[in-house]
């Protein structure tokens, strides 16, 4: 699986959300472990190996966990995985205000 397009959607209307885009696609792309000063930024791909719809369940929920601590003021609210005919996959992944922030 290649994914080449990494699509956010601000569902709440989000004023600074360039930044926040910036540091989610950050979060996505560090493997956690690799940072040095924070080992525990970044996504582990445990689930990389997963059958596809448990895949994405499990990227949604990790990546939302790492929100939580890295990006405290947004939560996913969804991801949605679209393969295309020639294995290239898109991502388009929900980011919403996370509640009392």
């Amino acid at each position: 699986m290649f994914t080449n397009q990494i699509q956010t959607v601000n569902l709440d209307g989000i004023s600074n959300f360039k930044r926040i885009d910036s540091e989610l696609r950050t979060l996505i792309v560090t493997m956690a472990g690799t940072l040095p000063g924070s080992r525990g930024f970044g996504l582990s791909a445990s689930f990389i190996s997963d059958l596809p719809m448990g895949a994405v369940s499990a990227f949604a929920e990790e990546l939302d966990e790492k929100c939580e601590e890295f990006i405290p003021e947004i939560s996913i609210s969804g991801v949605d995985f679209d393969s295309g005919t020639d294995g290239n996959v898109t991502v388009q992944i929900f980011v919403e205000r996370r509640n009392g922030e």
